[in-house]
């Protein structure tokens, strides 16, 4: 039943006709960039990185405040004397009446000792830092399209032959059974052939949920649709000339690069917090009003009342160790970051040069493939001469034209594959 339906499949579906679409790699790949979420979130990192650079330059700017209290106090012991009592942090009034103040104040850290100078260093690196990530994601978003066309092209490649390969091995059932009819073959050698023609229409439904699931992902990383029915794939081109890599220009050496340099300013900061004073400088200036009975008379009552600035300096004694817990944390973490940045670099290394060794093998096997087609075409061409004239059976003139499919195949697959692997040597190279 099966095999009946694909039948009816293949003959009729053809009829109705589909409207071609033509893909195209550089397309794809222009699509993908503009669409990847990584990619416009990598952007928003760099905006947020270039915001906190700003939070840390306000350090050095003063900062100003203003404040406006109004209070009605009520002396509950009826004394006639007022006086104000402070028991710890609790101030209290013994007088009745209204005030009202408003007060303008101002403080500016002088100096830390370069505290300062080494958080807004820490920012300026996150920068430079987020755009690399942002390279990085850049280049594994290409790498990952490439891999998804590499293997929908395969796939398509691989689906036409099987549907060629289909059509050769029915006409091949039909000519061993009558070879068996007549008592010329035996009932094992026709079971064969329909066992692979049973297992060439399961690969044919494999590769079409192969297929579907690439698109789908693929969909995914462009924002765009595409239909199986028709849909046919440009071959994958290098782009320019090859640039040599280099393990220096790479996106994780200068991930790692910055984040050690950040990290390392961290923990000068954090030093610096544990042993050396802030030094700082506040000024405020109050205007004041009251009344012991009416509140329109303390607010008319206000006027300058008094104005102050004075130096502080912030001098850290103990912390119960806080601050020294956190330089051990800190320069732990750097430790542990110079040993990322080394496997994580080792990890780049090593995948290129496997990659470039794939690429040099699949460069033989395709060369390969190339003769072996040429002497499959050869021998398919001598069998159909021979066929007319009578000389050999019309079995062997299908099982050559089978090996010349399967060749095809393997032709075509091994260029995709020789293609693909040149381009991500290229991307891998640029750094992007």
């Amino acid at each position: 039943m099966k095999v009946l339906v694909l039948v009816l499949y293949f003959f009729l579906v053809p009829a109705i006709g589909f409207a071609a679409t033509a893909l195209d790699f550089e397309t794809v790949l222009d699509a993908a960039l503009r669409h990847s979420y990584d990619l416009r979130s990598s952007v928003l990192d760099i905006g947020i990185s270039r915001a906190l650079l700003k939070e840390a330059r306000s350090a050095y700017y003063p900062t100003l405040s203003t404040r406006f209290n109004t209070q009605c106090t009520k002396d509950l012991t009826g004394s006639d004397i007022p006086q104000v009592t402070t028991v710890g942090e609790t101030v209290i009034s013994q007088n009745t009446g209204y005030q009202d103040s408003v007060s303008i104040s101002a403080s500016l850290n002088l100096y830390d000792f370069g505290i300062r100078e080494h958080r807004v260093l820490m920012a300026k690196k996150d920068i430079p830092l987020k755009q690399a990530v942002s390279v990085q994601t850049t280049r594994d978003t290409k790498i990952k399209v490439l891999e998804l066309y590499r293997d929908i092209q395969v796939s398509l490649s691989e689906l036409t032959s099987r549907k060629q390969l289909l059509q050769l091995y029915k006409d091949l059932v039909r000519t061993e059974k009558r070879l068996f009819t007549a008592g010329l073959l035996s009932k094992i050698e026709l079971s064969k052939e329909a066992v692979r023609l049973v297992k060439t229409i399961d690969e044919i439904d494999n590769l079409n949920l192969k297929i579907a699931s690439a698109l789908q992902e693929l969909s995914f990383l462009t924002g765009e649709n595409y239909d199986q029915e028709g849909l046919t794939l440009s071959p994958i081109e290098p782009k320019g000339e090859g640039k040599l890599f280099n393990l220096t220009n790479s996106p994780e050496y200068r991930i790692y690069e910055l984040a050690l340099e950040k990290k390392q300013a961290e923990i000068t900061a954090l030093h610096r917090e544990t042993w050396f004073p802030q030094i700082g400088l506040y000024t405020s200036y109050i205007i004041y009003g009251q009344d012991s009975s009416s509140y329109r008379e303390s607010y008319r009552d206000m006027s300058d009342r008094s104005y102050y600035v004075g130096l502080v300096a912030n001098i850290p004694i103990f912390d119960g160790f806080k601050n020294r817990a956190q330089v051990e944390k800190a320069r732990l973490e750097l430790q542990q970051l110079q040993v990322e940045k080394e496997k994580k670099l080792s990890e780049l290394s090593s995948r290129y040069e496997k990659l470039r060794e794939q690429s040099r093998i699949l460069g033989k096997s395709f060369d390969n493939q190339q003769e072996a087609l040429t002497l499959a075409e050869t021998a398919a061409m001598m069998k159909d001469r021979l066929a007319e004239k009578k000389i050999v059976e019309e079995v062997q003139r299908l099982r050559k034209q089978i090996e010349l499919v399967t060749q095809r195949c393997e032709l075509a697959r091994a260029g995709i594959l020789k293609a693909a692997a040149a381009r991500e040597l290229q991307i891998m190279a640029e750094g992007e």
